[in-house]
C-alpha cells in the first residue's frame, strides 16, 4: 500500500522594485577631449547587428532540470543594404539548428564598407541558446506515520511529477524541477507507478 507523501514547492521570482524607486540612471561614457580617430579611407569596417543576435529555446522542446545551453554555428551572407541574403548552417542539432536559421534570416546589419563603400560579407555566428531557467521545483517525502520504509519524511524516489505538459521522475533524494512553466495557476500532480523506493 503506498503510503501518504508530501510535496515541497519552491516557485522562483524576478525580485520586485520597490515602489515609487526610480531607476538607476544608466552610465555615461567618460568625456573625452579628444575626438576619436576616423578610420582611414580605405578601411575595412565590418557589420554590426542592430539588434542582439540571441536566440529563445523552442517552446515545444523540453527542458530538463540537467539541460545545457544548445550551441549552434550558422555562417551569414549580409549584403550591401544590411540584410542577411543567406543563412548557411555549419554546426548543431534540431530543432534548435531550423530555429536559428529562421531567426538569423530575419536579422538586420549596418552595412559593412571598404573604402567607404558597401560591400557584401560573409559574417560567421556562435550561439549558445540557453535552456529556460528552473521555475518549479521541490522534494517530495512520505508523510510522518505513512510506514513506508526509510522511515518518516524519507525521499520518495521514483515518482512520476507532471505539471504544464511535462513529466520528471524524482531523484534519489525525491527532488524535481521543471523549467519555463507560464506564469498563473497551474495543477501539479504526482503519480506512482510500479514500486516506489
Amino acid at each position: 500500500m503506498i503510503g501518504s507523501l508530501l510535496c515541497c514547492l519552491a516557485f522562483a521570482q524576478e525580485p520586485a522594485e520597490a515602489p515609487g524607486q526610480p531607476a538607476p540612471p544608466l552610465p555615461l561614457a567618460p568625456a573625452s577631449a579628444e575626438p576619436a580617430p576616423s578610420a582611414p579611407p580605405d578601411a575595412f569596417v565590418p557589420p554590426a547587428p542592430l539588434l542582439p543576435l540571441v536566440v529563445a529555446w523552442p517552446a515545444d522542446e523540453p527542458a530538463p532540470r540537467e539541460a545545457t545551453a544548445a550551441i549552434v554555428e550558422v555562417e551569414l551572407l549580409v549584403d550591401e543594404r544590411g540584410s542577411v541574403e543567406s543563412v548557411v548552417l555549419v554546426s548543431g542539432e534540431e530543432p534548435f539548428a531550423s530555429v536559428t536559421v529562421a531567426a538569423m534570416r530575419l536579422m538586420r546589419f549596418t552595412a559593412a564598407t571598404e573604402g567607404g563603400v558597401p560591400v557584401a560579407v560573409q559574417v560567421p555566428v556562435r550561439l549558445e541558446i540557453a535552456p529556460p531557467p528552473i521555475n518549479v521545483e521541490g522534494i517530495v517525502r512520505f508523510a510522518p506515520g505513512s510506514g513506508e520504509p526509510g522511515g518518516s519524511e524519507a525521499p520518495a524516489v521514483g515518482l512520476l511529477v507532471s505539471v504544464a505538459g511535462q513529466s520528471v521522475r524524482t531523484d534519489e533524494e525525491g527532488r524535481f524541477g521543471f523549467r519555463g512553466v507560464p506564469d498563473g495557476a497551474q495543477l501539479l500532480t504526482v503519480v506512482t507507478t510500479g514500486t516506489v523506493k
